[in-house]
């Protein structure tokens, strides 16, 4: 009976324990799986999130770069250009203040913006100057962003962000600005697209700087125009002057004669009164006519409403006297007396008389001038002036027009008063013509545009 042991309780226990233990196992393991879960949930979750902020940043840079091929082509100045360029990338790269610095052809840096940037900024610009830093972005040919050593005392550290303008390989200018971010928060595709934008705002700045130069450049031109002018305009005049003298002194004649006779009490004193005040009418009027036709420039007259052929009768009246005595004779055609042009009228004046004296040269022994006005098309004035001279020969005709050296010194006054007749025409919107053969006479044809009633 000694043998006769009951073991059913140790084995109950046994089992208990190994199940316990198999259900801690498998509680563990579906732990670890759900675990395992989470964290491929978390990773999941971290790329979405990483993918999304690198969507909406090359989103905010895909509008940047497109907005900025409209922005800087659109600039009328180095100032809205900085502006402009301030805008697109102050928001993302947290551009506290900046501006934009030109290089200059002495080499010094000259701020588009001086008078609305702080002083304090100017001097970190000047300091970056001494030091170098500004050439050393400019080799790089690449935004840099670096320590801003002027803030050393100040809570939170700001950095430079350098951004130089190149284009076609000649540095014009560079983009200072001051920010918050460091150089982990900027990475290396943001920077390139700055570059990109850089590349964009170069070639705005670049057509600035060739507007400035063609607006500096036809300014001086304009300034020689007037010069070269007002002194054909005196040369014309000097050929002339002999024979206005000469019509004056016919009326000084008339008066002198008549105030004589007065003296004497001879004839009626009223009617000789009146003569000598018409004289003295025709005279103002011959003078003042001159005065008006040497003394006006381009700068100081503006465009008014013109009868074309009134200012040819007016031309001719002061140059009557001269061609007469070469012994020329003027027919005039008009096809309407009352054609009118928008122009300048002293220039105009210059133009006919020009065209007059240069068919007189070419005519030594006298000859006929003939001027004709008539309409051309619906919208369109030709004036016509023709000549019976030797004419001109097919050299001289290629370049007439042209200022440049010319053999004979004779002709020489001659081009450069065509070369004048041409600018004036040009501005006024018209076009002029040159016809001519040997021992036929030379004919030139000027188009005006109509002035609309």
């Amino acid at each position: 009976m000694a043998r006769k042991v009951k073991i059913s309780k140790p084995p109950t226990k046994l089992a208990s324990l190994t199940d316990t233990r198999d259900d801690y196992i498998r509680t563990l393991e579906m732990s670890l799986q759900i675990l395992q879960r989470e964290v491929e949930s978390l990773r999941n979750l971290n790329k979405s999130s990483e993918s999304a902020k690198t969507n909406h940043q090359q989103k905010k840079l895909k509008t940047i770069k497109d907005e900025a091929s409209d922005y800087f082509t659109n600039c009328n100045s180095d100032k809205e250009l900085h502006s402009k360029f301030f805008n697109l990338i102050s928001g993302p790269y947290s551009i506290l203040e900046s501006d934009i610095f030109l290089f200059q052809p002495d080499g010094t840096l000259q701020s588009v913006s001086e008078s609305d940037t702080l002083e304090s900024f100017l001097e970190t610009v000047r300091h970056l100057e001494e030091e170098g830093i500004i050439d050393f972005a400019v080799e790089r040919d690449s935004p840099s962003l670096l320590p801003n050593l002027s803030d050393d005392d100040a809570e939170i550290p700001t950095h430079i962000l350098l951004v130089p303008f190149i284009f076609r390989g000649t540095a014009i200018g560079i983009f200072v600005g001051k920010t918050n971010k460091n150089p982990t928060e900027i990475n290396r595709s943001e920077l390139q697209e700055i570059k990109d934008l850089s590349e964009s705002a170069a070639l705005a700045l670049d057509n600035l700087r060739s507007a400035r130069e063609i607006h500096d450049m036809n300014n001086r031109l304009a300034l020689l125009n007037s010069q070269i002018l007002h002194s054909s305009k005196l040369a014309s005049i000097g050929e002339i002057a002999s024979a206005i003298a000469s019509e004056i002194s016919n009326p000084i004649q008339i008066i002198r004669a008549n105030i004589n006779l007065i003296g004497s009490g001879l004839g009626d004193v009223g009617r000789r009164t009146q003569i000598i005040i018409n004289q003295l009418d025709k005279i103002d009027e011959i003078t003042n006519r001159l005065t008006d036709f040497s003394d006006a420039t381009p700068s100081g007259i503006q465009a008014t409403q013109v009868n074309i052929c009134t200012l040819i009768d007016d031309v001719l009246l002061i140059s009557a006297s001269q061609l007469q005595r070469d012994g020329i004779k003027v027919e005039r055609e008009y096809e309407n007396q009352s054609l009118e042009i928008a122009a300048f009228k002293p220039q105009i004046e210059q133009v006919i008389l020009s065209l007059l004296l240069f068919g007189r040269d070419y005519m030594p022994d006298g000859g006929t001038i003939s001027i004709c006005v008539v309409t051309s098309g619906k919208n369109k004035i030709q004036v016509s002036i023709a000549d019976s001279g030797t004419g001109i020969d097919e050299q001289l005709l290629k370049n007439i027009f042209n200022l440049q050296e010319i053999s004979d010194t004779g002709t020489e006054r001659k081009s450069q008063n065509l070369y004048l007749v041409k600018n004036i025409v040009q501005q006024h919107n018209g076009k002029i013509s040159v016809y001519s053969e040997i021992g036929k006479g030379t004919t030139f044809k000027i188009i005006f545009p109509l002035l609309s009633n």
